[in-house]
């Protein structure tokens, strides 16, 4: 049992008898396995049903029959064509391809099944292509002998092709030669003769010749004692037959037939080649063993002539040519592969050979669900056994965070409770760093005759003042008693968080009076030309330093109701008529505040 994995069969059913040759393929190498002919007349074929039952018993003994397989397809019953095309990419080619084929086709009503091959360019072609043309309804017939007699096939393909593709293989230097070379099929019912040159089979068609003459032509012969009754081909020598033989009249009808062949070619012929000599000639088929063809077509056709085929067993056997180029198709090694399927055959037979993949696709893709889904449970498992403990860690969390967060709510509220602490004990420092800067700051004859807590200084002004309008800048602050550090007073406004009926006059912690800027008074030289210079400088000074930040002169708003400040020394300046002084008022805010103020939704959390 031969496998159909790098085993390839070629079925030639001639009317000689079935030939059948395997290729096998090893590694890149094809080699012939095996190739075998049936005796149709030991069988006792009468009709073509018997025959084609008789070769699929005959395949089914030998153990080829589930070999790809590929069928040939009598050369007369189809057309072939090289035409030249222009570049076009392959949508559109097959388009003109079609249109080709339907005016090859126009002169009958019959469906035709076409295909098509692109050919190197050569031979006077530039875009050369084959197209193969045969009556549907003519190979369905030859379908249905197969399918009825269990036959079953891979493809068909035409006799006239497989010999050339068989010359390729058996002769692969001379494949792409320029030259051309005429092959010959010497078939016992019909015979083929084609063109072949640079790869393309400038010519492919039939000859009014079969080999059966010979045999005829034998048969009628009488009087020759050194011959048999029934005479074998191989063993007459044509050169030795006399000028009215029959052997003669049959082979001088097959040089007619090759001349009108050869004329009918260079007819039609591209004018770069229709003037070419054939200098080479193939002939193959049961016709090519009669003996001395060879020679007498050499000297009639004043051509080199040779007889080929492949090599069985190390004897050359012409009559499998054609079989071994079917095969060369079915192993996808021809040079020329033209399918004459039907489409939907065709596609049927594509489905066929796909379902062993499609199964394996299926098989696989079940196989690979099921490893995915066990993975996937396994994984969700241990996501599942991962998850509860983190689950466990998130509720032990959790019970942390409440913790935590009382613990910050303790924590803010030991803050709140220390921010008067913080604020009244940061107060004399915070003074004697103002002090000293203002030191550095001032020049030769500048000094400071006041210096307040922003509060301090707006609480002695509204009091001072005649102004029924409160300063609306001014933050609600209490008024101190008196003094540039003196007690606090009760605060005007109070919380509406904290102030409760029983305790009017409760302070929240958060209302605890925190000072952010001082106002400073003095005097200064008065410059004549540059009256405000020495002020610029002061303010300079002062920005420059850490301690404050935004210095700048207070507002003639601001100034009102604090003319106490500048009266004493206004007095004792008319003392001096001649002396001339500048004042100047700052308000020097902190460049850090004493105590950072807390979140809303902190501070909402401390009680007071």
């Amino acid at each position: 049992m031969l496998s159909g994995r790098n085993h390839y069969l070629g079925l030639d059913i001639g009317a000689s008898g079935p030939k059948a040759l395997i290729l096998r393929r090893c590694g890149k190498v094809v080699d012939i396995a095996a190739a075998e002919k049936l005796d149709i007349a030991e069988e006792g074929i009468l009709t073509e049903k018997e025959l084609y039952q008789s070769v699929r018993d005959w395949l089914q003994s030998r153990g080829w029959a589930k070999l790809p397989l590929v069928l040939g397809t009598p050369q007369y019953l189809s057309t072939t064509l090289v035409s030249d095309f222009p570049a076009a990419s392959s949508s559109a080619l097959s388009a003109m391809v079609e249109h080709e084929a339907r005016q090859l086709a126009s002169l009958s009503d019959e469906a035709f099944v076409h295909d098509y091959q692109p050919l190197p360019a050569g031979c006077g072609r530039q875009q050369p292509v084959l197209i193969g043309l045969c009556r549907e309804q003519t190979l369905r017939e030859r379908l249905r002998l197969c399918a009825e007699a269990g036959l079953r096939h891979d493809g068909l393909a035409m006799t006239g092709l497989a010999m050339v593709n068989a010359y390729c293989w058996c002769h692969p230097e001379a494949a792409c030669s320029p030259q051309p070379v005429l092959l010959l099929d010497l078939g016992k019912d019909n015979s083929t003769a084609v063109v072949f040159a640079g790869g393309q089979p400038l010519f492919i068609g039939s000859l009014l010749f079969n080999a059966d003459r010979f045999q005829k032509a034998m048969a009628e012969r009488s009087g020759a004692s050194k011959y048999d009754e029934k005479p074998s081909p191989e063993r007459v020598n044509l050169l030795d037959e006399a000028p009215n033989s029959a052997l003669l009249v049959a082979a001088r009808q097959l040089e007619t037939e090759i001349h009108n062949a050869l004329e009918h070619w260079r007819n039609q012929e591209q004018a770069e080649m229709a003037t070419a000599l054939i200098e080479q000639v193939y002939i193959c088929g049961g016709g090519s063993q009669l003996g001395g063809l060879d020679a007498w077509l050499e000297d009639r056709l004043e051509s080199r002539v040779e007889v080929f085929g492949p090599l069985v067993g190390g004897v050359r056997r012409p009559e499998f040519v054609v079989a071994l180029g079917l095969a060369l198709q079915a192993a996808g090694e021809a040079e020329l592969s033209l399918s004459l399927l039907p489409a939907d055959i065709a596609w049927r037979l594509q489905r066929q050979r796909r379902w062993p993949w499609l199964a394996a696709a299926l098989a696989l893709v079940v196989v690979v669900l099921v490893v995915l889904e066990a993975s996937w449970w396994r994984r969700s498992s241990r996501n599942l056994a991962a998850h509860r403990v983190r689950i466990e860690q998130l509720s032990q969390c959790g019970n942390y965070i409440n913790g935590i967060e009382q613990l910050q709510r303790r924590r803010r509220q030991l803050e709140a409770e220390l921010l008067p602490v913080v604020i009244t004990g940061n107060q004399a420092r915070r003074a004697t760093a103002a002090i000293a800067h203002l030191g550095r700051a001032c020049a030769d004859d500048d000094w400071f005759i006041y210096l307040a807590d922003e509060a301090s200084y707006h609480a002695k002004r509204m009091s001072g003042s005649k102004l029924s309008a409160q300063r609306s800048t001014t933050p609600p602050a209490p008024a101190p008693a008196a003094g540039m550090f003196g007690a606090t007073a009760k605060p005007a406004v109070l919380s509406d968080r904290t102030a409760k009926d029983e305790f009017p006059a409760l302070l929240s912690v958060f209302d605890f009076p925190c000072n952010h800027a001082y106002i400073a008074a003095g005097y200064t030289p008065l410059q004549a030309e540059q009256p405000f210079e020495p002020i610029r400088n002061l303010v300079r000074k002062l920005n420059a330093g850490q301690e404050f930040h935004g210095v700048d002169q207070l507002s003639e708003q601001d100034r009102m109701g604090r003319e106490d400040i500048f009266r004493p020394w206004i007095a004792f300046f008319k003392k001096f008529p001649k002396e001339e002084f500048k004042s100047f008022s700052f308000r020097l805010p902190l460049a850090s505040p004493d105590v950072r103020p807390l979140p809303v939704a902190a501070a909402e959390e401390v009680e007071p």
